[in-house]
């Protein structure tokens, strides 16, 4: 049955493609009409329809990209023991080990967080971390620089308290 329905398709596809080659351009169609769109004696001169002028392309510059390596911020560590460079100037030291040092000052803790933070960022820390909290009188700064190693600053000022308390611990 699948053959037959088959065969019959295919010939009809043949009889369609055969039909489309014998017949002539200037053969009329069902309708009467000519498959000729136009003839040599129908054209409009070239001065009637002017030709649309030819426009160049538009050539856009392809913008280059160049890619470098972006340089890795250096960091410089603090040499064992030297906790000297990291002593506020003008203050006076309570205690002092290999990696802390407790420090007293009477400038106000503005002054010494300014100052601090300076410092950090001059010795090119990768991760810094600058809290300051004031409430009540009371002065609670934590500044943190991290690279080759961590410097953690403390600053804190009581109410009524001259002195402002600071303690400096690396690891």
């Amino acid at each position: 049955m699948n053959v037959i329905a088959l065969t019959v398709a295919l010939v009809f596809i043949v009889i369609g493609v055969v039909s489309q080659r014998v017949r002539s351009p200037q053969t009329p169609d069902p309708n009467g009409d000519t498959d000729v769109l136009s003839d040599e004696d129908s054209y409009a001169s070239p001065s009637a329809t002017p030709n649309p002028p030819t426009v160049a392309p538009t050539v856009l510059p392809v913008p280059t990209f160049t890619i470098a390596p972006t340089p890795l911020p250096t960091t410089t560590s603090i040499p064992s023991g030297d906790m000297k460079s990291l002593q506020y100037p003008g203050s006076s030291v309570l205690q002092s080990s290999d990696t802390s040092m407790s420090l007293t000052s009477g400038d106000s803790p503005d002054a010494i967080t300014q100052w601090y933070k300076a410092y950090i960022e001059a010795q090119h820390m990768n991760v810094k971390s600058f809290v300051t909290t004031k409430a009540n009188d009371k002065v609670h700064n934590v500044l943190v620089g991290a690279g080759n190693g961590e410097i953690r600053i403390t600053i804190t000022k009581d109410s009524g308290q001259s002195d402002t308390s600071i303690t400096v611990s690396r690891s």
